[in-house]
């Protein structure tokens, strides 16, 4: 049997739309929903994107109803644009 990521065991659930439409642009954009007090890192989780579209643009990470993370893809570099700071005092940063 093959072991589970950290990421893999506390996602909730995962979305993606190959095609969202906002104001006539269209992006290719994810969305993971994770465990209360679990902030995955932006490596693992643009990993599991491109493995479903090496084209995805930008990934939101939240957890319960709050955004805890929001990673954008510009010129060809994936770049963190928002981590919740400080993170909670439950937030335990995984690198």
């Amino acid at each position: 049997m093959t072991k589970r990521s950290e990421l893999q065991a506390k996602a909730v659930t995962a979305g993606y739309n190959f095609s969202r439409n906002i104001t006539d642009v269209h992006t290719k954009e994810g969305t993971l929903g994770v465990a209360h007090g679990y902030l995955p890192d932006m490596d693992s989780v643009i990993q599991m994107f491109t493995g479903i579209d090496a084209d995805v643009e930008m990934v939101e990470c939240w957890s319960g109803s709050t955004t805890i993370a929001i990673f954008t893809k510009t010129q060809g570099q994936w770049q963190n644009v928002f981590v919740a700071k400080p993170p909670a005092q439950s937030i335990k940063i995984i690198s």
